[in-house]
């Protein structure tokens, strides 16, 4: 699979803070747990709500190392308690990407699938929750929307082209992440419950180890056109459905938060001085969306 340095038009802040595996060689199957955090901002019936969520116990599962050469061939990822999730991912999961292109056969990769992610944070009067995973299969069962649920799939690629697996990394990361999000309560003429039709592409480069272990910029990246999917596939703002109404009307989207980074272990200042820079770049972003509206 190739990755490319792409256009990068509105931001979803996605901060991870992950244990360490050792750099060098792609470690095998697993499943990860580990903190997430994310200033979010969506709009419904035209209100924005921009605040901070977290997730303490986000999983992963990743499969242990292949190659472009077998890429299409779907591999084993282990799944944990995740029920509705794939046991297995192959390229043609992850959407907006073309299966197979990402140079020599030896090259060598690993897929990866969102089991639980469940980032929650007080908005106002709400909870706002943004899900994937286990989490968002059943928010959407209990509003009998379980159709729209579809699952979240990623890859993580060796940046080196001659297949040594001792130098897997540096290595560049994926996500085309398929979300979910609750209000509760549910605002005013809504289910509580909200399902976008697209993936929102996620990109993650030069990681040195799985899971990744220093801070990284993660970009969600606009203007994809691999795939045949045309250039909103993958791209910000994501439009925003109610699963719980009768033909899932359109209510809003995902706008943006801020740059997604992923975070090593960091103090109480860190942490504090990162989440308001998030904030603060998330109501820049809803500024500017707000004067284009005006203009």
């Amino acid at each position: 699979m190739r990755i490319r340095s792409l256009f990068v038009g509105s931001f979803l802040a996605f901060s991870v803070a992950y244990p360490v595996f050792a750099e060098g060689t792609f470690p095998p199957a697993e499943v990860d747990v580990f903190a997430t955090g994310s200033g979010f901002s969506v709009t419904i019936n035209g209100v924005d709500y921009l605040g901070l969520l977290s997730d303490s116990q986000t999983t992963v599962g990743r499969s242990g190392p292949i190659s472009e050469a077998t890429e299409g061939v779907p591999v084993p990822v282990p799944t944990g308690s995740c029920g509705v999730c794939q046991t297995t991912v192959a390229d043609s999961d992850i959407d907006c990407w073309t299966p197979g292109s990402g140079g020599p056969g030896a090259r060598r990769e690993v897929h990866t699938e969102m089991l639980s992610l469940n980032m929650c944070g007080a908005i106002g009067m709400y909870t706002v929750c943004y899900l994937a995973g286990q989490p968002a299969s059943v928010a959407l069962a209990g509003v009998s929307g379980a159709a729209y649920y579809a699952n979240t799939f990623g890859e993580v690629e060796a940046q080196n082209l001659t297949g040594d697996a001792a130098n897997d990394f540096p290595a560049n990361s994926l996500w085309a992440i398929r979300g979910v999000v609750t209000f509760d309560p549910a605002p005013p003429s809504t289910s509580g419950v909200f399902v976008t039709d697209r993936s929102i592409l996620m990109m993650l480069n030069d990681i040195r180890a799985l899971p990744p272990d220093d801070a990284y910029v993660v970009e969600a990246a606009g203007g994809v056109l691999e795939g045949g999917r045309g250039a909103a596939c993958g791209a910000l703002p994501a439009p925003l459905f109610d699963a719980g109404l009768p033909g899932g009307p359109l209510v809003g989207q995902i706008n943006s938060g801020a740059q997604h980074f992923g975070i090593p272990a960091l103090g109480t200042i860190g942490i504090i001085v990162m989440t308001l820079g998030l904030l603060l770049a998330g109501m820049w972003l809803l500024w500017r969306r707000r004067r284009t509206l005006t203009a």
